[in-house]
């Protein structure tokens, strides 16, 4: 009976394993791309990039970095009720932009959203000044509801680290976690746009 009971538990638990697994390929959606970058002169024209979905009382928020010609970042959102088809709500302005002044003057990018209670947490990645690339700062924002508005905070929670070290020119969040004692947050970073990328 032991040996019945054994067969049978490793039988599962192979099973199990087996249809847990992701079934590749993917197959391309035909509809792609289910969001496209804006008209000349628009604020996301020249680009976009870091795409984000949070699902919220069944609806998918697709928040995404857009970029102008000037390569200034800033992040919009679209919505749908099927996870294929996207409607852009921020057209004609972004949901959270550069104010020209602090940490973040010139590019809030990568938005990764959580809840938190009844608000919503957007940690971005930050750049002051021009350049190319992720900034060396990230900040965050909250806001009670995930069309805004967004209130920022002065001073950015994370910075790159001193010379020499493996994030010391830029960083940007790729996700965060909730566990029962603490929040993970996973970001990607390097001591070089064209260098190795590391995950801290």
């Amino acid at each position: 009976m032991k040996r019945n009971v054994l067969i049978f538990t490793l039988h599962m638990t192979c099973f199990m394993t087996v249809i847990a697994q992701p079934q590749f390929p993917f197959t391309a959606n035909p509809a792609n791309p289910v969001l496209e970058h804006g008209a000349p002169g628009s604020w996301d024209a020249a680009g976009m990039i870091s795409p984000n979905i949070i699902f919220d009382d069944g609806t998918y928020y697709l928040f995404y970095t857009g970029f102008e010609t000037s390569g200034q970042g800033a992040i919009g959102y679209a919505t749908s009720s099927d996870g294929y088809d996207f409607t852009k709500v921020t057209v004609s302005d972004p949901v959270f932009a550069h104010d020209g002044t602090g940490f973040d003057a010139w590019l809030v990018s990568d938005p990764v959203i959580i809840k938190d209670g009844n608000q919503w947490v957007m940690y971005y990645g930050a750049r002051q000044v021009a350049g190319p690339g992720p900034g060396p700062s990230i900040g965050i924002a909250t806001a009670t509801d995930l069309a805004g508005p967004w209130v920022r905070q002065d001073d950015p929670i994370l910075t790159v680290g001193s010379a020499g070290e493996w994030d010391s020119q830029f960083i940007t969040p790729t996700s965060v976690i909730t566990t029962d004692t603490a929040l993970l947050m996973y970001y990607a970073g390097g001591a070089s746009l064209t260098g190795n990328w590391y995950v801290g």
